[in-house]
């Protein structure tokens, strides 16, 4: 996430974000009017009191989505303000900073609004241009050898490799998908990201085969780079995922898809310690889902 936040914002190098100024806030921000929506993933920057940066990721266009963030900033700022009570009377008050960005990773053109003032009804009386309320990255500006690139020279940037991965399942041809995906270096904690990626978008919008394909050729290069075949197992966890997923009619983000992934592989009895190393989940947040799945 920082690494990613420092070159989507273009944060200058004094500022530049570091991963332990980052915290994951854990509450669903469940607003009345998105009552059946959920925000992807918020962090709450640890060094800038009030601020916070929101990611969505979409895989079509979604044309009230300026409002719907609007209203994932009220409630974020209606959260911060329940916590910080004692301050409202005082000089030093702030309203939460809310820095939204969207992942777009669809076919068309991302033609929607990007600040509300677009959506408002029109005053001809008042003539004013607003900023955008949240920030597009989208993966149709980039070519697959840009995201290659990049991928290369940022190796930490786990979502330029989800940019690439959804771009070279775009190619629909087997044999090109196998030819770009040779290159793809993958560290063992972004495994599972790219794994729920792969389960939750890949599959739905290009096919079970090249979903499958993909899953193959990445165990095979984790086995021969890192000689665990025992230990990493991806595509045997990740196949029941494709089972449970199609079973259940899920579509789900890529956060929820790596606590799906966690939980199958304790189903399988596998070590928490390959669990953690395959998902990038923490040990409490492995322990938690051990629980839930022990009481369900």
């Amino acid at each position: 996430a920082a690494v990613s936040l420092n070159k989507w914002l273009n944060i200058k190098e004094e500022y530049k974000v570091k991963a332990d100024e980052l915290e994951e806030v854990t509450e669903s921000y469940i607003t009345k009017t998105w009552d059946d929506r959920i925000t992807d993933i918020l962090y709450k920057d640890k060094t800038y009191e009030g601020v916070f940066y929101l990611i969505e990721h979409q895989t079509q266009i979604i044309y009230e989505m300026v409002q719907r963030i609007e209203e994932y900033k009220n409630e974020i700022r209606r959260n911060y303000e329940r916590n910080n009570k004692n301050n409202r009377n005082k000089k030093e008050y702030i309203v939460a900073k809310v820095i939204a960005i969207v992942l777009y990773t669809g076919e068309k053109e991302w033609d929607a609004a990007k600040s509300i003032s677009e959506l408002e009804a029109k005053c001809p009386r008042i003539k004013a241009k607003e900023l955008d309320d949240y920030k597009l990255i989208s993966s149709k500006e980039f070519t697959i050898e840009e995201l290659k690139e990049d991928s290369k020279n940022n190796e930490e940037d786990v979502l330029s490799k989800i940019f690439l991965i959804n771009k070279i399942g775009q190619l629909g041809n087997l044999n090109q998908v196998e030819k770009e995906l040779d290159k793809l270096v993958l560290a063992n904690n972004q495994i599972g990201y790219i794994a729920a990626y792969i389960n939750n978008i890949i599959k739905d919008k290009y096919g079970e085969e090249t979903a499958k394909l993909m899953v193959k050729l990445i165990q095979e290069k984790v086995n021969k780079e890192k000689k665990e075949d025992k230990d990493m197992l991806l595509e045997a966890f990740v196949d029941t995922f494709m089972q449970e997923g199609e079973r259940r009619g899920e579509k789900r983000g890529i956060k929820q898809g790596i606590s799906q992934v966690a939980i199958n592989m304790l189903k399988e009895k596998c070590d928490k310690k390959v669990i953690k190393k395959c998902t990038g989940l923490s040990d409490k947040q492995i322990t938690e889902l051990e629980k839930s799945l022990q009481s369900a």
